[in-house]
C-alpha cells in the first residue's frame, strides 16, 4: 500500500489508499450528493417528475439553502419547475407517438425536444458545473455511439 493514493472521481479528491478510509468516504454525505447529482441527469424524467410529486417542499431551500441538495427528502422543486418537467414528459411521449410518420417540420421539433434543459439544471452552481460530463474522467463519461463505430475492432486485434 505504500505512499500509494485513491483518487474519487465523483469528489475529485485524493485519500489514503486504504479499505477503510474509502468506506467511510463513501458513505459521507458530500460524497453521497455529488454522486447523486450527477447520476440524476441520467434518470429518465418521468421517474424523477413521479418521485418528486409525492414530496413535500424543502422549507430550508425555498428560505435560503438545504445541505442535503438532491439527496434531500423533501422536493427542491417550485410548482414551475414541476409544471415543465411534466411539459416535457408529455412532449417526449408525443414526440415517441409520431416517430412512425414524421415530416421536415417534425424532425426538427425534436431535435429541438431533446436538446431542452431539465429543470434542475437551471440552477446548477459552479461548483456542480466543474463536474459535467465533459470534465469527467474517461471512465465516468457516457459512451459515444460515433466514437464506437469509428473503432476497426476486426482487422487490428493485436493483444500484448
Amino acid at each position: 500500500m505504500g505512499g500509494k493514493s485513491y483518487f474519487c472521481d465523483y469528489c475529485r479528491c485524493y485519500m489514503k489508499n486504504d479499505k477503510n478510509v474509502r468506506k467511510t468516504h463513501n458513505e459521507g454525505l458530500a460524497h453521497k450528493i455529488i454522486k447523486t447529482s450527477i447520476m440524476r441527469k441520467y434518470e429518465d424524467p418521468r421517474k424523477i417528475y413521479e418521485e418528486e410529486i409525492v414530496k413535500q417542499p424543502c422549507t430550508r431551500y425555498f428560505k435560503s439553502y438545504c445541505k442535503y441538495d438532491l439527496y434531500c427528502q423533501y422536493t427542491h422543486f417550485n410548482e414551475t419547475q414541476l409544471k415543465q418537467l411534466k411539459d416535457m414528459i408529455e412532449n417526449k411521449i408525443t414526440a415517441n407517438d409520431s416517430r412512425g410518420h414524421t415530416t421536415n417540420k417534425s424532425k426538427r421539433s425534436l431535435t429541438t425536444k431533446q436538446t431542452t434543459k431539465f429543470p434542475w439544471q437551471n440552477s446548477i452552481t459552479k461548483r456542480k458545473q466543474k463536474l459535467l460530463p465533459s470534465k469527467l474522467p474517461a471512465s465516468l463519461r457516457p459512451l459515444s455511439i460515433k466514437k464506437l463505430l469509428k473503432l476497426d475492432v476486426c482487422n487490428n486485434n493485436k493483444w500484448g
